[in-house]
């Protein structure tokens, strides 16, 4: 999918998941974004957390590192750790969004995995 929602560059895709629980037991997560690197931007992951110091909304939109895109035209794959996922739809309606800055956004794929502690 290709994000032309305004005609300045950068784009973002917000996404809620079904089925997942983490607001009763918060835990780690980790995203996946199957995307062409297109451009010279950069692309992180805002979502909701349950660290309630960690963005301007109590704990939602809370941002991860930024990782640059080299316009390699390739299609990659960037994964992004969550240490204190929440999911409880208060991105906007999304539990979060993947999102280009200065550069398009064109997303093949977006994968989401709880993470378990070793014992």
């Amino acid at each position: 999918m290709r994000d032309h929602t305004s005609g300045s560059v950068g784009g973002m895709v917000r996404i809620a998941l079904a089925g997942l629980v983490f607001v009763a037991a918060p835990a780690a997560a980790e995203i996946s974004g199957f995307v062409l690197d297109e451009g010279t931007g950069t692309l992180l992951v805002q979502y909701d957390s349950n660290d309630p110091n960690g963005s301007i909304a109590a704990g939602a939109f809370k941002s991860t590192e930024e990782l640059p895109l080299t316009n390699s035209l390739r299609w990659v794959t960037h994964t992004f750790r969550l240490p204190d996922a929440r999911f409880s739809n208060r991105t906007h309606g999304g539990d979060f969004r993947l999102s280009a800055v200065g550069a398009p956004l064109v997303v093949g794929r977006v994968s989401v995995a709880r993470l378990t502690s070793e014992p």
